[in-house]
């Protein structure tokens, strides 16, 4: 499963994902002024309007080509068909028509906020930017625009200057819980941990259905060793948006962490039904579960399903450790192929090895090795990594029963 709440690149990924809703926000208001059509193109663009509210996006297009057909000087018409054709996935299209509409209305903002965010989704970040500095700049209180050019200037590793952005975002709209969400994210990951969890629970207090400020409450919790409040942060958010596999996931580690197995294996098993094309890491754990179960042929056969899944992780590095749990790599061999899929300024992978060689090694019974892993992984792996916590737990309780016997 991939880690989104592992790193700080996976992070970016999530609030990639949602700057690229952005594109659906058109401020029709704002086009209106500039229509001028006849009662024909305007009834086209009525019913392209209607056509795209019923969800028939191509609808919408065909009745939009008319008018722009019939009048090419016609904005609304652009703007809308943009908007159509961003519903069907025509990025390309939709980022043509909002050009259109700006070379015909050099001076409305939302265009350029949303032609931005149709940039977004292309990965052209530095385009995004522009459009989304010229929007803030023909709108100095366009509160979207600058949560969107924060976004950027994150993906963009300007941490700083995201932080500035959502700043100016909430000054201007103090009431909309997204603003605290998206500062609050770059607050962690400059280290602020209590900025970041004081803005969290400024977004819950707005939106208290938000499921994603209650799970980014967990995780900065998680980082600040709060397992407690960070295990009721990600039920809260799993019943608010209970098809999320990374907050199962997130929750299933903690149980993991208390060595509470059958909670744990229930939430790695619907972490993988949820999103089984994503679902390494929760394979992975779940083999770790039988295997300190003693039960090696379950364990087995999750491992095995992780190196037969249909979508791995680009280098392997999931399969590889799948392979070394499952015996068929020797511990030296696992963490000399390791060492290729980790550089010197990502200790990520790093951690992650030699959390899960102390944990073959404390299922073996070499508890002196194992307790000398598991501080190695503590020592390089970043907070954001679930194994760093899941290693220092393997210390907690290592410390509180030297024999590798844990009661309960």
């Amino acid at each position: 499963m991939q880690q989104a709440l592992r790193s700080t690149d996976t992070i970016h990924r999530r609030v990639f994902a949602r700057a690229c809703a952005v594109a659906l926000l058109v401020l029709t208001s704002l086009l209106l002024a500039t229509c001028n059509g006849t009662r024909r193109e305007q009834a086209s663009l009525n019913a392209g309007l209607q056509k795209f509210r019923a969800k028939d996006y191509q609808g919408c297009v065909t009745e939009l080509d008319r008018v722009v057909a019939a009048d090419p000087t016609n904005v609304l018409a652009y703007g809308s068909r943009a908007f159509c054709r961003s519903a069907r996935g025509d990025v390309d299209g939709a980022i043509a028509d909002y050009s259109s509409a700006i070379a015909l209305s050099p001076t409305n903002p939302a265009t350029y906020n949303n032609r931005g965010a149709e940039r977004m989704r292309k990965h052209d970040v530095d385009g995004a930017l522009a459009d989304f500095a010229a929007a803030v700049h023909l709108n100095p209180r366009y509160a979207q625009a600058y949560r969107n050019l924060g976004t950027a200037k994150r993906l963009k590793g300007d941490l700083r200057g995201a932080l500035d952005d959502y700043g100016h975002a909430i000054d201007l709209e103090p009431s909309t819980a997204q603003g605290y969400l998206d500062r609050g994210a770059v607050r962690v990951d400059v280290g602020d941990i209590a900025g970041g969890l004081a803005d969290f629970s400024d977004a819950i207090a707005r939106n208290p259905q938000s499921a994603a400020a209650y799970g980014a409450r967990a995780s900065a919790q998680r980082q600040q060793d709060d397992n407690d409040g960070a295990l009721k942060d990600y039920t809260r958010a799993i019943e608010l948006d209970p098809h999320n596999a990374l907050f199962v996931y997130a929750r299933g580690c903690i149980y993991y962490d208390r060595q509470l197995w059958e909670q744990a294996l229930v939430d790695f098993s619907k972490a993988i039904q949820l999103d089984p094309t994503h679902a390494e890491y929760a394979r992975l754990r779940t083999g770790l579960v039988q295997l300190r179960l003693g039960h090696r042929r379950e364990a087995g056969v999750a491992l095995s399903e992780l190196s037969a899944s249909a979508n791995p992780e680009p280098d392997d590095w999931a399969r590889r450790i799948a392979t070394f749990l499952d015996g068929g790599q020797s511990r030296d061999e696992f963490l000399t192929s390791a060492q290729s899929t980790y550089s010197p300024d990502n200790k990520r992978r790093e951690c992650q090895a030699y959390f899960y060689a102390g944990s073959l090694r404390l299922i073996n019974r070499d508890l002196h090795g194992a307790r000398a892993d598991f501080e190695h992984a503590v020592t390089i792996g970043p907070a954001t990594v679930p194994e760093y916590w899941s290693a220092r737990a393997e210390l907690r309780a290592l410390k509180s029963s030297p024999s590798g016997i844990q009661r309960r």
